[in-house]
Protein backbone atom coordinates (compact mmCIF):
# COMPACT_ATOMS: atom_id res chain seq x y z
CA UNK A 1 0.00 0.00 0.00
CA UNK A 2 1.35 3.27 -1.09
CA UNK A 3 1.16 6.43 1.42
CA UNK A 4 -1.88 8.36 -0.68
CA UNK A 5 -4.03 5.18 -0.47
CA UNK A 6 -2.98 4.75 3.26
CA UNK A 7 -3.95 8.28 4.40
CA UNK A 8 -7.18 7.87 2.49
CA UNK A 9 -7.91 5.05 3.99
CA UNK A 10 -7.04 6.65 7.69
CA UNK A 11 -8.99 9.51 6.65
CA UNK A 12 -12.12 7.05 5.65
CA UNK A 13 -12.28 5.42 8.44
CA UNK A 14 -11.57 8.05 11.08
CA UNK A 15 -14.36 9.71 9.51
CA UNK A 16 -16.28 6.61 9.71
CA UNK A 17 -15.64 6.38 13.55
CA UNK A 18 -16.62 10.05 14.45
CA UNK A 19 -19.89 9.22 12.83
CA UNK A 20 -20.07 6.14 15.75
CA UNK A 21 -18.76 7.78 18.54
CA UNK A 22 -21.48 10.92 17.87
CA UNK A 23 -23.98 8.80 17.11
CA UNK A 24 -23.11 7.42 20.86
CA UNK A 25 -22.76 9.94 22.33
CA UNK A 26 -25.79 12.16 21.97
CA UNK A 27 -27.74 8.79 22.58
CA UNK A 28 -26.02 8.64 26.02
CA UNK A 29 -26.96 12.57 26.20
CA UNK A 30 -30.62 11.58 25.16
CA UNK A 31 -30.81 9.48 28.05
CA UNK A 32 -29.15 11.46 29.92
CA UNK A 33 -31.42 14.32 29.45
CA UNK A 34 -34.70 11.66 30.16
CA UNK A 35 -33.49 10.48 33.05
CA UNK A 36 -32.74 14.23 34.56
CA UNK A 37 -36.05 15.56 33.09
CA UNK A 38 -38.00 12.53 35.54
CA UNK A 39 -36.49 13.57 38.30
CA UNK A 40 -37.26 16.81 37.65
CA UNK A 41 -33.07 18.13 37.51
CA UNK A 42 -33.12 19.48 33.78
CA UNK A 43 -32.41 23.15 35.27
CA UNK A 44 -29.44 21.97 37.83
CA UNK A 45 -26.23 22.48 37.56
CA UNK A 46 -26.08 18.62 37.40
CA UNK A 47 -27.14 18.61 34.00
CA UNK A 48 -24.28 20.95 32.40
CA UNK A 49 -22.10 18.89 34.62
CA UNK A 50 -22.85 15.77 33.10
CA UNK A 51 -23.47 17.09 29.28
CA UNK A 52 -19.80 18.30 29.73
CA UNK A 53 -18.39 14.75 31.14
CA UNK A 54 -20.85 13.23 28.23
CA UNK A 55 -18.82 14.90 25.38
CA UNK A 56 -15.50 14.72 27.18
CA UNK A 57 -15.45 11.21 27.05
CA UNK A 58 -17.00 11.70 23.66
CA UNK A 59 -13.78 13.33 22.72
CA UNK A 60 -11.33 11.47 24.36
CA UNK A 61 -12.34 8.50 22.26
CA UNK A 62 -11.84 10.06 18.87
CA UNK A 63 -8.33 11.22 19.98
CA UNK A 64 -7.93 7.92 21.03
CA UNK A 65 -9.38 6.22 18.15
CA UNK A 66 -7.37 8.96 15.21
CA UNK A 67 -4.00 7.66 16.81
CA UNK A 68 -4.77 3.67 16.89
CA UNK A 69 -5.63 4.56 13.22
CA UNK A 70 -2.38 5.53 12.29
CA UNK A 71 -0.54 2.92 14.42
CA UNK A 72 -2.76 -0.17 12.73
CA UNK A 73 -1.79 1.47 9.20
CA UNK A 74 2.44 2.20 10.24
CA UNK A 75 2.48 -1.49 10.50
CA UNK A 76 2.10 -1.92 6.36
CA UNK A 77 3.42 1.43 5.68
CA UNK A 78 6.07 2.87 7.99
CA UNK A 79 6.67 6.07 5.85
CA UNK A 80 3.57 7.03 8.29
CA UNK A 81 5.73 7.00 11.39
CA UNK A 82 7.99 9.45 10.08
CA UNK A 83 8.38 12.66 12.75
CA UNK A 84 6.80 15.02 9.74
CA UNK A 85 3.82 12.46 9.50
CA UNK A 86 3.20 12.25 13.34
CA UNK A 87 3.37 15.64 13.18
CA UNK A 88 0.66 16.03 11.18
CA UNK A 89 -1.65 13.75 12.82
CA UNK A 90 -0.88 15.88 16.67
CA UNK A 91 -1.70 19.12 14.36
CA UNK A 92 -5.02 17.58 13.63
CA UNK A 93 -5.78 16.23 17.24
CA UNK A 94 -4.99 20.14 18.36
CA UNK A 95 -7.72 21.21 16.02
CA UNK A 96 -10.37 19.00 16.92
CA UNK A 97 -9.27 20.20 20.72
CA UNK A 98 -9.61 23.40 19.96
CA UNK A 99 -13.04 23.02 18.18
CA UNK A 100 -14.18 21.08 21.20
CA UNK A 101 -13.25 24.33 23.38
CA UNK A 102 -15.57 26.25 21.51
CA UNK A 103 -18.04 24.25 22.40
CA UNK A 104 -20.79 24.81 25.64
CA UNK A 105 -21.00 22.01 26.66
CA UNK A 106 -17.30 21.50 27.65
CA UNK A 107 -16.19 25.05 28.27
CA UNK A 108 -16.49 23.64 32.50
CA UNK A 109 -13.82 21.18 30.98
CA UNK A 110 -10.56 23.20 30.19
CA UNK A 111 -8.45 20.75 32.41
CA UNK A 112 -9.65 17.96 31.07
CA UNK A 113 -8.95 18.98 27.42
CA UNK A 114 -5.38 20.00 28.13
CA UNK A 115 -5.01 16.27 29.85
CA UNK A 116 -6.23 14.61 26.09
CA UNK A 117 -3.96 16.58 24.73
CA UNK A 118 -0.92 15.80 26.77
CA UNK A 119 -1.64 11.87 26.51
CA UNK A 120 -2.12 12.80 22.68
CA UNK A 121 1.52 13.53 22.29
CA UNK A 122 2.83 11.09 25.08
CA UNK A 123 1.24 8.80 22.73
CA UNK A 124 2.46 10.18 18.89
CA UNK A 125 6.03 10.38 20.99
CA UNK A 126 5.66 6.78 21.67
CA UNK A 127 4.56 5.78 18.40
CA UNK A 128 7.65 7.57 16.69
CA UNK A 129 10.23 5.91 19.02
CA UNK A 130 8.54 2.12 18.60
CA UNK A 131 9.29 3.14 14.64
CA UNK A 132 12.54 3.90 15.74
CA UNK A 133 13.78 0.56 17.70
CA UNK A 134 11.77 -1.41 15.15
CA UNK A 135 9.06 -2.59 17.54
CA UNK A 136 6.29 -3.94 14.75
CA UNK A 137 4.38 -5.98 17.47
CA UNK A 138 4.01 -4.88 20.96
CA UNK A 139 3.48 -6.61 23.88
CA UNK A 140 1.51 -4.71 26.69
CA UNK A 141 1.47 -6.95 30.35
CA UNK A 142 -1.10 -3.95 31.50
CA UNK A 143 -0.69 -0.31 31.66
CA UNK A 144 2.02 1.15 34.24
CA UNK A 145 1.00 5.03 35.00
CA UNK A 146 3.44 7.26 36.70
CA UNK A 147 1.46 8.76 39.92
CA UNK A 148 2.64 11.76 41.60
CA UNK A 149 0.39 14.83 43.24
CA UNK A 150 -0.01 17.60 40.59
CA UNK A 151 0.74 19.60 43.55
CA UNK A 152 4.42 18.04 43.95
CA UNK A 153 4.60 18.27 40.16
CA UNK A 154 3.78 21.70 40.10
CA UNK A 155 6.33 22.80 43.21
CA UNK A 156 9.30 21.32 41.63
CA UNK A 157 8.51 22.02 37.96
CA UNK A 158 8.56 18.85 36.79
CA UNK A 159 5.66 18.46 34.13
CA UNK A 160 7.75 18.21 31.57
CA UNK A 161 10.92 15.70 33.16
CA UNK A 162 7.73 13.52 34.49
CA UNK A 163 5.96 13.21 31.08
CA UNK A 164 9.66 11.88 29.40
CA UNK A 165 10.21 9.25 32.22
CA UNK A 166 6.32 7.86 31.61
CA UNK A 167 6.68 7.74 27.56
CA UNK A 168 9.91 5.93 28.17
CA UNK A 169 7.90 3.68 30.96
CA UNK A 170 5.55 3.05 28.23
CA UNK A 171 8.01 2.19 25.61
CA UNK A 172 9.97 -0.09 27.71
CA UNK A 173 6.87 -1.96 28.67
CA UNK A 174 5.84 -2.06 25.32
CA UNK A 175 8.97 -3.64 23.80
CA UNK A 176 8.79 -6.26 26.92
CA UNK A 177 10.81 -4.87 29.75
CA UNK A 178 7.98 -4.68 31.61
CA UNK A 179 9.78 -5.52 34.71
CA UNK A 180 12.28 -2.33 34.28
CA UNK A 181 9.30 -0.21 33.28
CA UNK A 182 7.68 -0.72 36.64
CA UNK A 183 10.64 -0.52 38.63
CA UNK A 184 11.05 2.93 37.23
CA UNK A 185 7.71 3.73 37.86
CA UNK A 186 7.75 2.98 41.53
CA UNK A 187 11.18 4.44 42.10
CA UNK A 188 10.08 7.45 40.85
CA UNK A 189 7.04 8.02 42.51
CA UNK A 190 8.90 7.46 46.03
CA UNK A 191 11.27 10.02 45.26
CA UNK A 192 8.27 12.18 44.74
CA UNK A 193 6.93 11.36 47.78
CA UNK A 194 10.51 11.75 49.87
CA UNK A 195 10.20 15.59 51.11
CA UNK A 196 13.26 15.36 53.06
CA UNK A 197 15.55 15.21 50.00
CA UNK A 198 14.22 18.89 49.28
CA UNK A 199 16.23 19.98 46.05
CA UNK A 200 17.61 16.61 45.29
CA UNK A 201 14.52 15.58 44.57
CA UNK A 202 14.30 17.18 41.26
CA UNK A 203 17.66 16.19 40.48
CA UNK A 204 17.55 12.50 40.98
CA UNK A 205 13.86 12.59 38.78
CA UNK A 206 15.94 14.71 36.58
CA UNK A 207 18.61 12.18 36.13
CA UNK A 208 16.19 9.13 35.47
CA UNK A 209 14.15 10.65 33.39
CA UNK A 210 17.98 11.40 31.23
CA UNK A 211 18.36 7.51 31.70
CA UNK A 212 14.91 7.10 30.57
CA UNK A 213 15.85 8.86 27.29
CA UNK A 214 18.46 7.05 26.79
CA UNK A 215 16.89 3.55 26.82
CA UNK A 216 14.56 4.30 24.39
CA UNK A 217 16.41 5.70 21.56
CA UNK A 218 18.25 3.12 18.95
CA UNK A 219 21.22 0.89 20.69
CA UNK A 220 23.64 3.01 18.15
CA UNK A 221 22.99 6.34 19.56
CA UNK A 222 23.39 5.42 23.58
CA UNK A 223 25.49 7.49 25.23
CA UNK A 224 26.56 4.79 27.43
CA UNK A 225 28.79 6.86 29.13
CA UNK A 226 26.45 9.41 30.57
CA UNK A 227 24.25 6.72 31.41
CA UNK A 228 26.91 5.14 33.68
CA UNK A 229 27.67 8.57 35.45
CA UNK A 230 23.92 9.39 36.18
CA UNK A 231 22.98 6.10 37.36
CA UNK A 232 26.15 6.21 40.19
CA UNK A 233 24.82 9.69 40.78
CA UNK A 234 21.23 8.66 41.78
CA UNK A 235 22.95 5.31 43.70
CA UNK A 236 25.03 7.94 46.12
CA UNK A 237 22.21 10.51 46.30
CA UNK A 238 19.74 7.83 47.52
CA UNK A 239 22.14 5.71 49.39
CA UNK A 240 21.52 7.35 53.13
CA UNK A 241 17.65 7.15 52.07
CA UNK A 242 16.20 3.91 53.40
CA UNK A 243 13.14 4.33 51.87
CA UNK A 244 14.76 4.79 48.39
CA UNK A 245 17.30 2.59 48.65
CA UNK A 246 15.77 -0.59 48.18
CA UNK A 247 14.00 0.53 45.60
CA UNK A 248 17.20 1.65 44.03
CA UNK A 249 18.78 -1.70 44.55
CA UNK A 250 15.60 -3.25 42.68
CA UNK A 251 16.41 -0.79 39.54
CA UNK A 252 19.91 -0.26 39.13
CA UNK A 253 20.78 -3.87 38.33
CA UNK A 254 17.80 -4.06 35.58
CA UNK A 255 19.07 -0.61 34.26
CA UNK A 256 22.30 -1.72 33.89
CA UNK A 257 21.18 -5.15 32.20
CA UNK A 258 19.52 -3.50 29.90
CA UNK A 259 22.14 -0.96 28.58
CA UNK A 260 25.29 -3.58 29.14
CA UNK A 261 23.25 -6.99 28.49
CA UNK A 262 24.91 -10.26 29.59
CA UNK A 263 26.50 -12.00 26.55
Amino acid sequence: MDVGKALELEKLRFFKDIEEITRDWQKELANAEENLAARGMLQSGHRIQQRSDIYVAALEKMVRRRIEIRKELMSSVPELATPARLAGVRSEIEQLIQRAAKNEDIRCHPTALEAIKRKAIRDLRILNLEADLGIKEVRVDGSVSINILNSTVGALNLGDVVGNIQVSVDVLQRSGHAELASAMKAFTEAVAREENLGSTRKDIIESLSAVGQQAVVPTENRRLGVVKSLLSSIRDSVATVESLKHLWEMLEPLARNYFWPSP
